[in-house]
C-alpha cells in the first residue's frame, strides 16, 4: 500500500525513490534512521504548496517495526527479510540477528541471500548502500564511482552500528610493523574481531571466514587449496582469516607462504579459543606471529575517558569512541561491545551467551565429554568468580572429582572465558595465600552465566561483588594492550589483610583497595598504606577506587578515584 502510495501503477511520470538515511546524534548514541518517501501526484521541488513528501523518523532506542515494514513494503521483501533487512541497516552484526530472532545462524544468512536476489545485490554493504539510495538492482550504484578510503571506510561503518566505534587494537594492527607477518587476534565470542576485521579489510583484501560451514569444510578436507588461491596474487595481499582454530591445518599453509614468498602476504587471523592451537601438532608459527588479544570495551575506548590515573592510553583514539553509560550499566550488563549499542535489549543477548557458548565452544572443541556436568560446574564458577579458586567447596556441591574441576578451569581460560589472578609475590616477610582468583573476562557474561537477573535489582546484594569484577576486567584489558611489564596480582594474608589488587608496572607497584562507597574514609585505606610503607623501594602509592565525585587524599600515600578515571 505505502509503494503504491508513492508511486501508482497508472502514473506514467517517472518515480522518484525513496531515500533511507542515518542521522548522527550530537550525543553519540545510535543514530536516527530516517526514510523520506516522495508522494503520488506530488512535485518534489516544492512547485505547488501541497505535500510532497512523507518522512519517516524511527528512534533507535525504539520500537523498529513501523521502520520495518517501511523497508520491506518499499523494497518488495517478506515479513522476516525486512526484520533482518531493517537490523542489518540499523548496525546489528548476523549473530546478533540470529540470537534476537531465535533463528539459527544459517538459516539467517538464507534469508539475506533471498532478500541479495529479490533486490538485485550481491552483498551485505551492496544491500545498505541500496536501502541508504532507496534504489534497487544496478541502479543502486552511485553517480560517480566510489574510489576514495573515507568513502570506502564509510558504507564498511554502515554494516554494523559497531563499526562507527574504533577500538584500541587497530592501530597496532594497521601499523606496517607486523606487514608481512601473521598477526594472531585472541578474544572471547563477541568482543568484537569480526568487526575490526570489516573496519580494516581493503576492497583487494581477501576474508576467509571458517565459521562458514561450506569454507570449512573444503579447506579442511583439501588446506593446500588456501595456498593454491593466493599463489596467482602478483602484489602484496592481505588475507584475513576469521576462527582459524576451526582448520588448525591452515597454518601450515601460512607458514609456507611467508617462507617461501617473504613480504608478499600479511595474515590477520583471530581466533575464540586456543585449546586446539595448543595440541602438539598445532603449528604457532614461532617467529612469524605477532599476537594480540582482545577485550570487552575499556575506559580508553569511551568518549570522555582521556585522564585514566592507572595505565594511560599510549595513544589517542580521536572523538569517535563508544558512549559513556552509568556504573549500574557496566556491572549489570557488562562492557561488551553490543551493550553500548543495543542498550536495555542487551539483556536477550546476554541470556543466550551461556547456551551458545556451551554449544559452539566447548562441544565443538570437545573439551568436555560430559556436558551436563560442564554445565553445572560453569554456573557454580561464575557464582565464585572473583573469589579465590576453592575446589573443594565446588566439588561438594557439584559431585564433581577435583581432577575434573582443575580440567574445567583450564576449558574455562583456553576458551578465553576467564582469566586468573595469582597472589603477589613481593612480600617476602608476609604469609600470603597462594590460591589464585578466577575471573570472568566480563561482568555482564559472569551474570548471564550464574543465572542472575538481569537488571539493577542484583546491585542490592553483590554491588561490591560486581564492582571489584568490573575492575579487575578493566585492569586486565589494559595489561593485554600494553604487553610485558604489565602484571595484576592481588595480596592476602593468612591473618586476613588483603588488597584487592596489586598492579605491577615497568615503573612501580600500585596497590589498588576497590570500595562500593561514595563516602570512602581513610580507614577504607589502611591496609594499602601499610603495603606502601612496607614497599618503599617498590610502591609510592596507592589507589582507593569508590563512587566519590572528585578525587580525595585519604592518608598520606593513599587517595580515593572516581571509579570513571580509574
Amino acid at each position: 500500500m505505502l509503494r503504491h502510495a508513492c508511486q501508482p501503477d497508472d502514473d506514467p511520470r517517472p518515480a522518484y525513490p525513496p531515500a533511507l538515511l542515518h542521522i548522527r546524534r550530537a550525543s553519540l548514541r545510535r543514530s536516527y534512521c530516517v526514510a523520506v518517501v516522495c508522494l503520488a501526484g506530488a512535485d518534489p521541488t516544492g512547485g505547488d504548496d501541497e505535500p510532497a513528501a512523507l518522512v519517516l523518523v524511527s528512534h533507535p532506542d525504539g520500537d523498529v517495526g513501523t521502520f520495518t515494514a517501511v523497508i520491506r513494503e518499499l523494497s518488495g521483501l517478506t515479513p522476516t527479510e525486512g526484520h533482518a533487512a531493517t537490523m542489518l541497516l540499523q548496525g546489528t552484526g548476523v549473530e546478533v540477528i540470529a540470537t534476537r530472532s531465535a533463528m539459527s545462524l544459517n538459516t539467517v544468512r538464507t534469508h539475506l541471500e533471498r532478500t541479495f536476489s529479490r533486490v538485485e545485490v550481491g552483498s551485505q554493504c551492496d544491500l545498505v548502500r541500496m536501502l541508504l539510495a532507496g534504489r534497487r538492482g544496478s541502479s543502486c550504484a552511485p553517480s560517480r564511482p566510489i574510489e576514495t578510503p573515507a568513502c570506502r571506510r564509510r558504507y564498511r561503518r554502515i554494516i554494523c552500528g559497531l563499526m562507527q566505534y574504533p577500538r584500541f587494537l587497530e592501530k597496532p594492527l594497521r601499523s606496517r610493523t607486523s606487514r608481512g607477518k601473521a598477526r594472531l587476534v585472541l578474544g572471547a565470542r563477541q568482543t568484537g574481531k569480526s568487526t575490526i576485521f570489516e573496519r580494516l579489510r581493503g576492497a583487494s583484501d581477501l576474508l576467509i571466514d571458517l565459521q562458514e560451514r561450506g569454507e570449512r569444510a573444503r579447506l579442511a578436507r583439501d588446506p593446500a587449496a588456501f595456498t593454491r588461491a593466493l599463489l596467482p596474487a602478483r602484489r602484496h595481499r592481505h588475507v584475513f582469516v576469521d576462527e582459524v582454530q576451526r582448520v588448525p591445518e591452515l597454518l601450515d599453509e601460512i607458514q609456507h607462504l611467508l617462507d617461501r614468498h617473504p613480504g608478499k602476504f600479511t595474515f590477520t587471523l583471530t581466533g575464540s579459543s586456543v585449546r586446539r592451537l595448543r595440541r602438539r601438532d598445532a603449528n604457532l608459527l614461532p617467529g612469524r606471529t605477532h599476537r594480540f588479544h582482545l577485550a570487552p570495551v575499556c575506559a580508553w575506548e569511551i568518549v570522555g575517558r582521556d585522564d585514566t590515573v592507572v595505565a594511560a592510553a599510549p595513544t589517542a583514539l580521536g572523538a569517535e569512541r563508544f558512549p559513556e553509560r552509568a556504573l549500574s550499566d557496566h556491572l549489570v550488563l557488562g562492557s561488551m561491545p553490543a551493550a553500548f549499542i543495543e542498550g536495555k535489549r542487551y539483556r536477550a543477548t546476554l541470556q543466550t551467551y551461556a547456551e551458545a557458548y556451551l554449544e559452539e565452544e566447548v562441544l565443538r572443541e570437545m573439551a568436555a565429554r560430559n556436558l551436563g556436568a560442564y554445565s553445572r560446574f560453569l554456573e557454580l564458577a561464575a557464582v565464585e568468580s572473583g573469589k579465590p579458586i576453592n575446589l573443594t567447596k565446588i566439588s561438594q556441591e557439584s559431585d564433581l572429582a577435583l581432577s575434573t574441576l582443575r580440567g574445567f578451569y583450564g576449558v574455562l581460560e583456553d576458551t578465553l572465558l576467564g582469566f586468573t589472578v595469582r597472589p603477589f609475590g613481593g612480600s617476602p616477610r608476609a604469609r600470603l595465600l597462594k590460591t589464585p582468583r578466577f575471573f570472568f573476562f566480563d561482568v555482564g557474561v559472569r551474570n548471564a552465566v550464574a543465572r542472575l537477573p538481569l537488571d539493577d535489582g542484583i546491585l542490592a546484594t553483590q554491588a561490591g561483588q560486581l564492582f571489584e569484577h568490573w575492575v579487575a576486567c578493566e585492569l586486565m584489558a589494559r595489561i593485554g594492550y600494553l604487553g610485558p611489564g604489565w602484571r595484576l596480582g592481588y595480596w592476602r594474608t593468612v591473618d586476613g589483610a588483603e588488597i584487592d589488587f596489586i598492579l605491577e608496572t615497568p615503573r612501580e607497584t600500585i596497590p589498588i583497595e576497590v570500595k562500593y562507597t561514595a563516602n570512602p574514609r581513610p580507614a577504607d585505606a589502611r591496609e594499602v598504606e601499610r603495603f606502601v610503607q612496607r614497599h618503599p623501594k617498590q610502591s609510592r602509592r596507592g589507589l582507593l577506587v569508590c563512587r566519590v565525585r572528585r578525587p580525595e587524599q585519604l592518608t598520606e600515600h593513599v587517595r580515593a578515584i572516581p571509579w570513571d578515571t580509574l
